[in-house]
């Protein structure tokens, strides 16, 4: 088997010394050197992969990995600043959500202090409706409470 490869390389010698053979050389190194061997699925393997990329890639490659990286970087950034800016607007409208509940349960407190003077005003009306015989046969509200009940909507 050596002596066999040992053969091929004196017959190929003559060739790789001509002119021709100086061009195709000089070809594939700088092939090589701009693109790098082909790894094909040996890229796939998860220790000799790596190291075998370092070895055998070529300028192209390296570059494709640099631009990738940067643009890796540039994307992240934008994200953690949409992110940022997402949060802040939730935060915005979460103060809003939070003052609208805020003045609702104060109109709802006014509300309520408003409907326990009215019921008091009912119950004041009704013992009056009970003391005075001639006022028991009305069936409808006084007129200083049906002026409390209107603003709401009872």
């Amino acid at each position: 088997m050596i002596v066999a490869g040992l053969a091929m390389a004196r017959a190929a010698a003559p060739f790789l010394l001509s002119r021709t053979g100086l061009l195709t050389m000089a070809a594939v190194g700088v092939f090589v050197f701009y693109e790098g061997l082909p790894l094909g699925p040996l890229r796939m393997i998860p220790t000799i992969g790596p190291a075998l990329e370092s070895v055998t890639d070529g300028r192209v490659d390296r570059a494709r990995k640099a631009g990738a990286a940067q643009e890796r970087i540039a994307w992240e950034e934008a994200r953690r600043l949409l992110l940022l800016k997402q949060e802040e607007e939730r935060r915005a409208a979460q103060a809003k959500i939070d003052a609208a509940e805020r003045a609702y349960l104060e109109s709802r407190k006014d509300l309520d202090q408003q409907i326990l003077a009215l019921d008091e005003a009912i119950a004041t009306e009704a013992k009056t409706d009970v003391e005075d015989p001639a006022c028991a046969a009305r069936d409808f509200i006084s007129r200083s409470v049906r002026d409390r009940l209107a603003p709401l909507g009872r």
